[in-house]
């Protein structure tokens, strides 16, 4: 087993150099990025990460899965790189077989996990959005289609604590 992972290692680390090799040409355009800005899109990558990790702890929670640090944060790594990797939420499968292999946990509840997660995330997109709209209101700078967004998103947010309550 040994001999197998480091051999998937260092096909990865192969893979990696001669893809930035055969492809030098297409970071060139990086020179161009400061390191502070580079330092700030890479903490705003991590905030997504680690917001994510959090998230899925939570919903996790909900069905008594106590998943330590190394769990929660690592399969939220890990599902954000197969996303951005594979095609079709590869990192979602990956996460759900992981639950499945490690705490017996159906299938069916990982697509409930998956389908609280995305709620949650409406919700927030959707307070914000709305706040937003509020503040380009009271700035003078309200986009026109906001007038006709603003009360589906409203909407959605009061159907979402009706359903709750």
């Amino acid at each position: 087993m040994r001999l197998v992972k480091n051999t998937f290692f260092f096909l990865t680390v192969l893979a990696i150099t001669v893809f930035l090799y055969l492809y030098r040409d297409s970071f060139v355009v990086l020179q161009q990025v400061s390191v502070w800005e580079g330092l700030v899109l890479l903490s705003i990558g991590f905030a997504g990460i680690l917001l994510n990790a959090v998230q899925f702890k939570i919903v996790a929670k909900i069905f008594s899965i106590e998943l330590n640090f190394d769990e929660w944060f690592g399969l939220s790594s890990i599902n954000t790189m197969y996303n951005y990797l594979l095609p079709g939420k590869a990192g979602l499968a990956v996460r759900g077989v992981y639950l499945k292999k490690k705490y017996n946990f159906p299938y069916s509840h990982s697509a409930s996990i998956l389908a609280g997660t995305y709620l949650i995330t409406l919700l927030i997109t959707s307070i914000v959005a709305t706040v937003l709209g509020l503040w380009f209101f009271l700035q003078g700078q309200l986009p026109p289609v906001f007038c006709a967004i603003a009360p589906i998103i409203l909407l959605c947010i009061g159907l979402f604590f009706v359903f709750i309550l």
